[in-house]
């Protein structure tokens, strides 16, 4: 098969495009050895030339470039200055060494004139002066590929702010989890640190008791007679036969699970000692612990403070301004220390740091559909979440910080709540919950997911300045 570009014969190669053939013969062996035998050949042609022959192609060859040299640059200088702009001289040096010719592209600026352009052979040829080439009347153009483009720099800026703004680049890292039995699965945009649902007890899901039997009851010891039932019968020693004593005698208001707590958290703690509890009185450490909650207020502790209100007069029309009132008592704490508290708390192991999307495919159709159910999962949670992660800045305590940000979902609820079965005792809470946590969790009303926020004191508003007294007299007297 006849090729229009083929290679050197060793190669066998060939192709008919020029551009997979100059790739090829740029990494080609052959090519590259048959190149070198072809210009050592032509170098020996030339040496065995008479030297007359030779000068003569060699005065050719540096008149024509010197020439083309001289047009292209004159083009560009007249393109550059063509408002009063007098042309300066051009300089060429060119430098010829057997065949190999070495000259300065055509708009360059050369550093010699061309009045001294020297040809130089292998054979120590004597010098040949070459007059330069003078300007043609008819005024030409440098090719395209040969017109040099100057760089330009950007508009300078008019005003310049004071302060630069902040630019910050957030890299999403996204993730979908597996498809559970139900056909749930998460979408996150970032990895999340960690996944508060690998914690929970699939016992916490559901408040069904589970059906596993229990284990069978060890068989009962013979039963020794009546002058034999001295302590610890009939437990396995004397510690559980007191435990077991305690809880059996005094107040009723003991169960079984409050016996087990007391074993599991104190007795069986790793830093108790028995005589730590010589001479115990609880009534004289609970007094002690009042003592110190009035002397060292903590700070997240409650506040006491007092909180004016404006009630106007019930008088349409009437010009006069409401009265202010003074409504002391309202207990509160500060927001940032509650929140502070929250997240220090064992439940905060629970809250949902990371946002994702809910969402389920159909096992039939595999349709996809977006799932809510959580204010962790919403768009506005969401949302929120990459406004802070793109927009918030540093802590100015802690320029360097690199710890997570995260949002804090507050969710605030109020309502009377009475103290008591029987009697008006009272109070007005305000509660705050942490929408970080799932809903699960925090509707029941043993997870302490409830903080206080603050207490608001009743109040007994009089509408009217008109008291009517009633006397034992038969009209009532106006006071």
């Amino acid at each position: 098969m006849k090729y229009r570009y083929p290679c050197a014969p060793p190669c066998q190669g060939g192709w008919n495009k020029s551009g997979p053939f100059n790739r090829h013969i740029q990494t080609c062996e052959h090519w590259q050895v048959h190149e070198e035998s072809k210009r050592k050949r032509r170098v020996e042609v030339e040496a065995a030339q008479p030297l007359k022959k030779r000068r003569k192609l060699l005065l050719k060859k540096v008149l024509y470039l010197g020439h083309f040299t001289q047009r292209a640059h004159l083009s560009y200088s007249q393109a550059k200055n063509r408002q009063d702009t007098t042309l300066a001289s051009t300089d060429a040096n060119l430098t010829f060494g057997n065949t190999d010719v070495d000259a300065h592209m055509p708009g360059a600026f050369l550093e010699e004139s061309s009045s001294n352009l020297q040809i130089t052979d292998a054979g120590n040829a004597p010098v040949v002066p070459v007059e330069p080439a003078t300007q043609s009347r008819q005024p030409r153009r440098a090719p395209v590929r040969f017109q040099d483009v100057l760089p330009e720099p950007p508009a300078p800026v008019t005003t310049l702010r004071s302060r630069l703004p902040a630019v910050y680049l957030m890299v999403t890292n996204p993730l979908k989890t597996a498809i559970n039995s139900f056909g749930l699965f998460r979408e996150y945009l970032f990895h999340p640190s960690y996944d508060p649902d690998a914690l929970v007890n699939p016992g916490d899901l559901s408040n069904l008791a589970t059906h596993t039997l229990p284990p069978p009851p060890p068989p009962p010891p013979s039963e020794p007679t009546g002058a034999n039932r001295q302590p610890p019968w009939p437990f396995a020693n004397m510690t559980v036969w007191r435990l077991m004593r305690w809880l059996n005698t005094g107040s009723k208001s003991k169960s079984e699970e409050e016996a087990d707590r007391l074993v599991e958290t104190v007795f069986n703690a790793p830093d108790l000692h028995a005589d730590d509890l010589r001479n115990f009185s609880a009534r004289r450490e609970n007094g002690r612990l009042d003592a110190a909650d009035k002397t060292n207020l903590l700070e997240d502790g409650f506040q006491v403070t007092s909180i004016t209100i404006d009630v106007p007069t019930g008088k349409p029309g009437d010009p006069s301004a409401p009265r202010t009132y003074s409504v002391p008592g309202l207990r509160y704490r500060k927001l940032l220390n509650v929140i502070k508290a929250a997240f220090q708390e064992p439940l905060s192991r629970q809250f949902h740091l990371t946002p994702f999307s809910l969402k389920h495919q159909s096992p039939v159709t595999n349709k996809e559909q977006r799932v809510y159910g959580e204010l962790y999962n919403s768009d506005e949670f969401i949302k929120e979440h990459n406004r802070v992660q793109n927009c918030s800045p540093p802590p100015p305590d802690d320029p360097t910080c690199a710890l997570e940000k995260v949002i804090a979902a507050l969710m605030f609820w109020s309502d009377a709540t009475h103290l008591a079965n029987f009697g008006t005792a009272k109070l007005w809470p305000i509660y705050l919950f942490f929408g970080n946590l799932s809903k699960y969790i925090r509707s029941r009303p043993s997870s302490g997911a409830c903080n206080h926020l603050a207490y608001i004191p009743s109040v007994c508003v009089l509408y009217s300045q008109k008291v009517f007294l009633l006397t034992r007299s038969t009209a009532p007297r106006l006071i």
